[in-house]
């Protein structure tokens, strides 16, 4: 209890799980910041980018990235009907995911992506859980 009976704020924590990894799966609105900060701070690897430690989870009905407590991207329309079920069942659970965000260097043909198992309905197909 603080001073004077108020009690202190404290930070949200929520629980995570390291979710599977398989493919590439294409981001949208992804923030100018967060793919300037990706590019300074994280090390290019061959093939795949910026490697970036990232959590996913459900904003609005929407699969969101979130990096550092903020978001900073999301899944597609048509990638995110193939994940919802199970980010619903995360977010029943008050949980969020982790993966890696894979942020391509400035002239790549390919989008900025997540790495999560791959496919229609993932949960029947090995999932991401």
């Amino acid at each position: 209890m603080g001073l004077f009976g108020g009690s202190k704020q404290r930070e949200t924590v929520m629980d995570t799980v390291v979710l599977k990894q398989g493919t590439q799966i294409p981001l949208t609105n992804v923030s100018p910041d967060f793919i300037q900060r990706a590019r300074r701070d994280y090390p290019r690897q061959p093939k795949i980018g910026h490697v970036v430690p990232v959590a996913v989870g459900l904003k609005q009905g929407r699969i969101t990235v979130w990096f550092d407590g903020h978001p900073v991207a999301e899944m597609g329309q048509r990638e995110s009907a193939w994940y919802m079920d199970e980010f619903q069942a995360l977010a029943r659970r008050g949980k969020l995911g982790l993966t890696d965000a894979y942020v391509k260097w400035d002239g790549s043909k390919s989008p900025h992506a997540l790495a999560l198992n791959y496919g229609k309905n993932a949960a029947f197909g090995g999932g991401i859980i």
